[in-house]
């Protein structure tokens, strides 16, 4: 299963998130999102980890969104962008070459809110398959006894 979710942000964020209809491009918020979880799980990183990340994402948005976003179009601040653009020094991210890619591939797609919660959905996303895969061993020897 792993081999066949080896997804590359390069390829598969090479055209932002967004389809031409606005929608969300398939699999970033299912397929993509294992793949990451897949990739993170094998470079050891914790759930712990990526709980840091997305904190970090989420005090973004608290500090620089403020309430002038109504519709999430709004351009992200010079100030969000240096934060944002800041994510990729955190440890966790430095110690994954699966976050690095992800935030690189994103890079030149986020320049709106919009842009930036999408790339959080993924990230949540892979962090909900991230918890499941780590339970995953416990259910197959349930079932195998």
């Amino acid at each position: 299963m792993a081999e066949q979710l080896s997804g590359d942000p390069a390829i598969y964020l090479r055209d932002g998130f967004y389809a031409a209809d606005g929608s969300m491009r398939e699999g970033i918020d299912g397929e993509h999102s294992l793949a990451l979880a897949y990739r993170l799980r094998s470079e050891g990183l914790s759930l712990d980890g990526l709980d840091s990340l997305l904190q970090a994402v989420g005090d973004i948005v608290d500090a620089h969104a403020g309430n002038d976003v109504e519709t999430g179009e709004e351009p992200i601040s010079a100030g969000g962008m240096k934060a944002f653009d800041q994510l990729g020094t955190r440890p966790e991210v430095t110690r994954s070459a699966a976050l690095t890619s992800v935030l690189s591939a994103a890079h030149p797609w986020v320049r709106t809110w919009r842009d930036y919660a999408a790339l959080a959905i993924h990230l949540e996303r892979a962090r909900s398959q991230l918890a499941l895969l780590a339970v995953w061993p416990q259910f197959t020897k349930q079932e195998r006894s």
